[in-house]
């Protein structure tokens, strides 16, 4: 629940949620199976073909015994384990996502290269941002051309016409002007600051002309179409800007289009009396302002498409008979569906709807969204290929995104908002946001996820994530929170570009039998003091100078790092040189831990200028030097053992000390046959 202007906003991801297969039978799926929010992959459901979440708002849960072949698409949403995922030969990762691992594990095939190869999002999910309450219902609404302001008309009770800016994360009220009775329709100018509505027919000019100059609102013309008490239920600017259609409910006038001059100023209209007497409620132009496509009341050809012409000129050139009223109208502006219409209606069976235009022709396309409530507003995408579409509040959603494809819509978010939502606008400059007015006075803005997802950036928790395979990854950040698990199975992980693994604060990760390659600046980092990064037999492989600045190393076998850069150690925390039992939930484990710097340089240089952070655990914790150098500031080396291979150094700047002095603390130090050690610096020997 979410608390906005004082009104209680109910915000629900509308699915229904479901078991993919059985938990008593086995179901084998041979085609992909795609996961909405709260689904499930059951039991003894065997993945043939993979799966899919359907997009990255979706939560799904794996809880399959079997293992999974073909591609798996976590499209950026969540996936929570109920049992160990396994990926067998031959299955691929499209896209990467969020694992609630529960202490299960990931296992890669051994067909896996790549460990999340990147994708860009798809779909036409939504996120609420904000919303402001305007204080009176909000009929109609449209973003200026640069996606800083919105327009809005409402009810009549003060000021019917109102401006919000729009910074990305908070409306905020600038301007407002009273009309005079209620707003029904309005119109941003494509290049001016220039805001046609539609208003109340009774009092007054129903049709105005405002400019907006970032601050307040000037009336620069305005137009009574007659009739006494016609109401302007829709205004259109065309995509040139040069006219502005106009729907009213007045008899024989009720489809008007003005010529408008440089100064804002209103031309003669054409005019076109749609019989018998029907109300124009809904208009848009095609994309190049040829075609108008027109809404009306029921009493015939409710859907109307006249040719246009800048004599001016309409003509009717195609119609159909739908016997309801059409309440929202958009044409689809983009690329190959520059042909496709969608309309919303206040009864029937289908109430949202598409038609294909071709010349002369409308040809309803099918749909099978089961929509029994009123769709009062529709609005094409900038990109062609997702409808937002406002309702009435009743047994299913009020507010809705779509996909078309392959001729048809796809539902893919919805929000019970629990009232009326009359109007819905995408932003235009480049669709990141989606605005929506309703008769809760609310004024609400959600952003377009397809624009705001981070696609670099995946999370996973209390996992272990099998290799068996090499694996590169590249530009991806995989953060691990809780405790975790890289278990290589002596393969090599590569760090590629921008790829980072990012150790949660708090957290542990624990890396086995793996050769981390690739190693460098920022690719591996721990957030906090308290984070933790376990090693096991792992191999760093320095790309370029590496920095150890936050948390704890915990060396439980062989950690060797090789290449010819330097592992600068400048953490303020203690790490372990394992030499012992440790007790976990399993039982007592012996780890014997080993830090072997191989032809590299370790400068040990804490921030705090502590010399003890190396911690050799007993005599069988140990340090080994292979052609390489162990370089500090001040450095104490007690209780474990030190073995010198090749030509190798030690360099104390301030101060480098084997032992304390005590037997116990003694620092056994070994050169194997051939080695040579060199001692720079200040270096004190303090072994008994």
């Amino acid at each position: 629940m979410r608390v906005v202007s004082g009104l209680f906003l109910f915000i629900t991801l509308h699915s229904f949620c479901s078991d993919i297969g059985s938990d008593t039978a086995v179901t084998r799926f041979n085609t992909q199976q795609i996961l909405s929010d709260g689904d499930r992959i059951a039991g003894f459901a065997g993945l043939n073909a993979g799966f899919s979440l359907a997009n990255p708002n979706v939560t799904g849960i794996f809880d399959s015994f079997f293992g999974v072949s073909g591609d798996v698409s976590l499209n950026f949403g969540t996936l929570v384990l109920n049992q160990n995922l396994v990926l067998e030969n031959e299955s691929s990762i499209s896209t990467a996502g969020n694992i609630v691992g529960a202490g299960h594990s990931f296992i890669l095939s051994p067909s896996i290269g790549s460990l999340v190869a990147q994708g860009a999002i798809s779909g036409c999910t939504i996120s609420f941002l904000d919303s402001i309450s305007t204080g009176l219902d909000v009929n109609a609404l449209d973003w200026n051309a640069s996606g800083e302001y919105i327009a809005v008309a409402l009810q009549n009770g003060g000021n019917e016409l109102q401006v919000y800016s729009w910074d990305g994360t908070t409306l905020t009220l600038i301007t407002g002007i009273n009309l005079g009775n209620d707003g029904f329709s309005i119109s941003w100018h494509p290049t001016n600051d220039w805001i046609a509505v539609g208003r109340d027919g009774g009092g007054g000019h129903e049709l105005r002309n405002y400019s907006f100059n970032g601050v307040s609102l000037t009336l620069l013309d305005s137009v009574n179409i007659g009739g006494g008490a016609s109401d302007i239920h829709a205004v259109r600017w065309r995509p040139q800007g040069d006219f502005l259609a106009v729907g009213s409910d007045r008899n024989s006038r009720e489809l008007n289009v003005f010529p408008v001059n440089g100064s804002g100023v209103f031309g003669t209209p054409v005019i076109v009396n749609i019989a018998p007497n029907q109300d124009v409620n809904a208009l848009d132009w095609n994309d190049d302002g040829t075609l108008l496509g027109v809404g009306c009341d029921t009493g015939g050809n409710e859907l109307r498409v006249y040719t246009f012409t800048t004599v001016p000129t309409l003509v009717l050139e195609s119609s159909i008979s739908i016997g309801q009223i059409v309440l929202g109208l958009s044409w689809n502006k983009v690329g190959s569906n520059t042909d496709i219409i969608a309309i919303g209606l206040d009864g029937g069976a289908d109430r949202l709807r598409l038609y294909r235009h071709s010349t002369g022709v409308l040809t309803q396309l099918t749909t099978s969204l089961a929509i029994a409530d009123s769709v009062n507003s529709v609005d094409w995408h900038s990109n062609g290929s997702c409808l937002a579409a406002a309702l009435d509040n009743g047994a299913s959603y009020d507010l809705g995104t779509f996909l078309f494809a392959n001729d048809t819509l796809l539902l893919e978010s919805s929000f019970e908002l629990g009232t009326d939502v009359l109007t819905c606008r995408w932003s235009r400059e480049n669709g990141n946001y989606l605005a929506i007015g309703d008769v809760a006075n609310d004024l609400s803005i959600y952003r377009f996820d397809a624009h705001f997802i981070d696609t670099s950036q995946v999370e996973y928790s209390d996992l272990e994530l099998v290799l068996n395979n090499d694996v590169a990854l590249q530009d991806t950040s995989i953060t691990f929170s809780g405790e975790c698990v890289i278990n290589g199975s002596d393969n090599t992980l590569s760090l590629n570009g921008t790829a980072t693994l990012i150790v949660e604060g708090g957290a542990s990760l624990l890396l086995q039998n793996i050769t981390i390659d690739g190693v460098a600046e920022d690719r591996i980092r721990l957030l906090d003091a308290q984070s933790t990064l376990s090693l096991e037999d792992v191999t760093f492989i320095l790309e370029q100078d590496f920095t150890f600045d936050q948390g704890s190393l915990d060396i439980l076998g062989n950690f060797t790092i090789t290449g010819t850069s330097a592992f600068n150690y400048t953490t303020s925390q203690q790490s372990i040189i394992r030499g012992g039992r440790v007790n976990d939930a399993s039982g007592a484990m012996f780890y014997i831990g080993s830090l072997i710097i191989d032809h590299s340089l370790f400068y040990y240089a804490p921030v705090s200028n502590v010399s003890s952070l190396l911690w050799f655990e007993s005599e069988l914790s140990s340090l080994k030097l292979i052609s390489s150098t162990l370089q500090a500031n001040t450095l104490s080396l007690i209780a474990g053992s030190m073995a010198v291979e090749g030509y190798s150094f030690i360099r104390g700047d301030t101060m480098v000390t084997f032992g304390n002095g005590t037997e116990s603390g003694n620092m056994c130090v070994q050169l194997l046959p051939a080695a040579h050690l060199d001692l720079l610096g200040t270096v004190e020997y303090a072994n008994v």
